[in-house]
């Protein structure tokens, strides 16, 4: 992230998350809003999200 960063490219081990939605809203997080990877963790359960 400190060297620019500006997306996200992903494949099976996203597709295949027993929660893929959740677990692109935390990547997308941690990208676009400078989120912690523990902030981020809170999208796959919902909270904050």
């Amino acid at each position: 992230m400190a060297q620019g960063a500006r997306g996200l490219v992903y494949g099976r081990n996203i597709v295949q998350h027993k929660n893929p939605r959740g677990m692109v809203r935390a990547l997308m997080r941690i990208v676009h809003e400078g989120a912690t990877p523990e902030e981020a963790a809170a999208s796959l359960s919902g909270v904050g999200a």
